[in-house]
């Protein structure tokens, strides 16, 4: 993939293109999963990369120099169907951390957006802006810690993203529309179905989900909620 994205310039010799330069991104790099003896082959292609600038052709077996080209890439911290990657690699990286934030700034941060939106609408739809964030925010916290991704299940990586849609998705209604608590109360569980429940693949992971919005009703909005399947 990587000798694909290149230009050849003589026949031992692989680089981008004259006057430029070439950088590839990788993401996750910690997916990949540990052969019989703990390594990760694609890593250690990488490092290969890394340590002497080239890679060997697997055909003709002979060295190919790379030129012009340089890695980034990204990770998050092991657990979940990630690894650690070794220090071998590492140690060629500039290592740049960016923390997730807190639950109070999450909080803060999108009532603030919902309290704006909800200005026009009537009293009872803006009591329910700090229940729907307090909820949303502990579905995202929840799902985030106790549904890791796995090889089978790479996708489900839950981020800010995800929290952030949850929300988006309750602006789209209209002050002409939503007239009360109950109203918003079933937007939300709509807008938390679409956004977290329709990435699970099983329905041992679904059922979780299901009683986890149950709480959530019972706890933010003195509502029963039942979720059944389409």
């Amino acid at each position: 993939m990587i000798e694909s994205k290149l230009e050849k310039k003589r026949k031992n010799i692989l680089g981008a293109p004259i006057g430029k330069k070439v950088v590839f991104f990788v993401d996750d790099l910690n997916m990949p999963k540990l052969d019989t003896y703990g390594s990760q082959p694609p890593l250690e292609l990488l490092r290969q990369y890394q340590d002497f600038r080239g890679f060997y052709d697997r055909d003709k077996l002979f060295w190919r120099e790379i030129q012009d080209v340089t890695l980034s890439a990204a990770c998050a911290p092991p657990g979940g169907g990630r690894n650690p990657v070794t220090p071998r690699l590492i140690r060629h990286f500039a290592m740049l951390s960016i923390p997730s934030p807190n639950e109070h700034s999450l909080k803060h941060m999108f009532l603030a957006i919902l309290n704006g939106f909800f200005h026009e609408f009537p009293q009872a739809v803006k009591q329910t802006a700090e229940s729907i964030v307090g909820a949303a925010v502990e579905i995202y916290n929840r799902m985030s810690a106790e549904l890791l991704p796995t090889p089978a299940k790479s996708h489900y990586v839950f981020n800010l993203r995800d929290l952030s849609k949850c929300v988006q998705g309750i602006l789209q209604c209209d002050v002409g529309n939503v007239r009360d608590n109950k109203q918003v109360f079933r937007l939300f569980c709509h807008e938390t179905l679409r956004v977290f429940h329709d990435r699970l693949i099983n329905n041992e992971d679904k059922q979780y989900f299901h009683t986890m919005l149950t709480e959530m009703a019972s706890k933010y909005f003195s509502e029963v909620c039942k979720v059944f399947d389409a």
